[in-house]
């Protein structure tokens, strides 16, 4: 389960795009004292509901050991609920589950706290700067995590090149 509100957007704006940003906000754009949203725009988020079900599917099509297992997609709950959870799993003693929800209830609970984002001094300073929906890359995201475990292979294949060059 998740905690938070179905129909609340989250904000998610790829890497590539976030740097082109504050690169030039920095180097070509600076005002001292004002205030940049770089984000997406909420037109081009996904709600909460619609996160879950992209990476739902996204998972189904992309791994078929996942699909077969027939996992459902999280709900969503409210805070009390989702306490509730984390403190059953702890009294479990699952080592697994335990440590699957501690990583988790690092960032989860941000999904609590609606963020409003005002993206007019941004607009303003940036006019031709254009995001992509959030659709329109969250795939590959998915891709990338299933084939690299998340980071973990493409970090370790970085760490193992250093040191093929000592």
């Amino acid at each position: 389960m998740i905690p938070g509100q179905p129909d609340q957007p989250v904000e998610m704006l790829d890497v590539e795009h976030s740097a082109e940003a504050v690169a030039l906000l920095l180097t070509d754009r600076f005002a001292a004292g004002t205030t940049y949203h770089v984000t997406a725009a909420p037109s081009r988020t996904l709600t909460l509901t619609e996160l879950i079900e992209e990476t739902h599917r996204g998972f189904g099509e992309l791994d078929p050991a996942w699909k077969a297992r027939g996992v459902e997609p999280p709900p969503v709950v409210r805070p009390r609920t989702y306490a509730l959870f984390e403190r059953s799993v702890e009294e479990a003693a699952d080592p697994a589950m335990a440590t699957v929800v501690r990583t988790m209830s690092t960032f989860l609970p941000q999904l609590l706290y609606p963020k409003r984002f005002v993206r007019a001094n941004t607009e303003a300073a940036l006019p031709d700067w254009d995001p992509p929906p959030v659709r329109d890359y969250f795939r590959r995201v998915l891709e990338w995590g299933l084939r690299t475990r998340w980071g973990r292979e493409a970090a370790g294949d970085r760490v193992h090149a250093a040191r093929s060059l000592q």
